[in-house]
């Protein structure tokens, strides 16, 4: 947004001036052919706003934009030869007519009638070079006006020549050049022999808009950048340069953040893969090909979550059909859950290979995919479940109500069968204190209960 406002203001002052100049040729021109020129001037008002004009007429106010009514316009035109013309035009009655008399020639050669809401003037004579200092004036005050307030804008704008040289500065870049004994100036202090920049021509004159780089000044060994727009012109280039110092500072750390992250993760067996939020595979580890199978030249080509899922697919690393929904509908919901909090599901593979998927939100609406191999920690599970069943059913054939504790006196099980049938419900064990009580509440005067224990081979971990 700064950068097209400079832009457009930079454009409107270079304009400004060159109508200047090219108004200053037109004068003595047109005062050389003041006598081909008809001698009839006229306006027609409705209240401030311009009706009708003879061509004459609408020449004059040509150029004359001057952000004002069309009243002011003529006003301001005619306020050196005709100073009584704002006050005559303000106290006319309707039906009312006047002429005014030229400042300098003392003829009244300008009528202004008025009839109703309308004002017509009339120029009697040939006005031709009429108001031409005006509109020079005009456009002088301008120009200097927009420049002043182009110093005042925090960016540097400058014209430069198509052989380098500095054709015009605001105030910004004169400084900046001063600072660094880069400038050196003859009678204007807008014209340097010298650009601050080292490459700020435009690729091309046919250029449609304009040519942006950044670019830096090396000062007492501290890098400054800046973001310079460039324009072609007929004889050279105008430049827009805004600091952009703490921009390509982020962009560095961002980078060097980047590339330890990256880093980091490479030596992870879990594969991670990032998708940007047009899910476009963005940054990746290797372990990510290791696990889906897939070709690093396919990961370089940043497909798609669908894509990678699909080539996945083909490699036979997602679940056969029928352990498996439709493709598209399980990518939605991939997206969905890691959009509203995170996807888990663990995929068993045609190979007996298991893999867990997890899709988590990542930064500014980024899913991150991990994919992880958890085969042998699955088969372990399965091992200890079955080992875990062995063991209860063996502990189900002891024919005496068995209890087993932890080495450190928690109460692990019992065989409720035998148990059951012999002593009844036991309740709540939580320990061997609790399992005492529970015998207590057991004793049947003169009846022997006979307690056998036997060491576990299992120590604390402290032991």
């Amino acid at each position: 947004m700064v950068d097209s406002v400079l832009l457009i203001l930079a454009s409107l002052i270079c304009f400004c001036a060159g109508m200047l100049f090219a108004n200053r040729r037109r004068v003595s021109v047109t005062n050389d052919a003041a006598n081909q020129i008809p001698a009839r001037t006229a306006f027609l008002f409705e209240g401030e706003e311009l009706i009708d004009a003879t061509p004459t007429g609408k020449d004059l106010l040509a150029g004359l934009d001057t952000f004002g009514c069309d009243k002011r316009n003529l006003i301001l035109l005619c306020e050196d030869e005709y100073p009584d013309l704002e006050m005559t035009w303000d106290s006319l009655e309707s039906l009312e007519s006047a002429t005014l008399e030229h400042v300098t020639t003392g003829v009244s050669d300008l009528a202004i009638a008025r009839s109703g809401e309308r004002i017509s003037i009339r120029f009697l004579y040939n006005p031709n070079s009429l108001g031409k200092t005006v509109q020079e004036d005009l456009l002088a005050a301008r120009v200097q006006s927009l420049s002043e307030f182009m110093d005042k804008l925090p960016g540097m704008i400058w014209r430069q020549h198509s052989s380098g040289q500095i054709l015009w500065a605001n105030r910004q870049y004169q400084d900046a050049s001063a600072k660094l004994a880069r400038i050196q100036t003859d009678d204007d202090p807008a014209v340097s022999q010298m650009s601050l920049f080292s490459h700020t021509h435009a690729t091309s004159k046919h250029l449609v808009g304009s040519n942006e780089s950044f670019q830096h000044i090396d000062s007492n060994g501290q890098d400054h950048w800046f973001k310079v727009t460039s324009i072609p012109t007929d004889d050279g280039d105008l430049h827009i340069a805004i600091d952009a110092t703490e921009t390509v500072e982020a962009r560095k750390a961002q980078t060097t953040s980047l590339r330890t992250f990256v880093q980091i993760f490479a030596q992870l067996s879990i594969g991670f893969a990032i998708f940007d939020e047009n899910r476009q595979l963005s940054i990746y580890n290797p372990s990510i090909s290791e696990l889906s199978g897939l070709d690093p030249v396919f990961l370089t080509g940043k497909p798609t979550l669908l894509r990678l899922v699909e080539e996945m697919r083909q490699k036979g690393k997602t679940p056969e059909p029928k352990d498996f929904e439709d493709l598209r509908e399980t990518i939605r919901k991939i997206e969905r859950a890691a959009e509203g909090g995170t996807y888990e599901s663990v995929w068993t593979l045609a190979d007996g290979q298991s893999l867990r998927v997890t899709a988590r939100p990542y930064h500014t609406g980024s899913i991150a995919l991990l994919i992880e191999d958890v085969s042998s920690e699955l088969a372990l599970a399965r091992r200890y479940r079955t080992e875990v069943t062995l063991y209860q059913d063996l502990f189900e054939l002891v024919d005496k109500p068995t209890f087993l504790f932890s080495a450190d006196g928690r109460f692990i099980t019992n065989n409720e069968r035998v148990t059951a049938k012999t002593i009844g419900p036991i309740g709540t064990i939580g320990n061997i204190f609790d399992f005492l009580e529970f015998l207590n509440s057991k004793t049947i005067p003169g009846r022997k209960l006979t307690i056998k224990t036997y060491p576990s081979r299992v120590r604390p971990a402290s032991a």
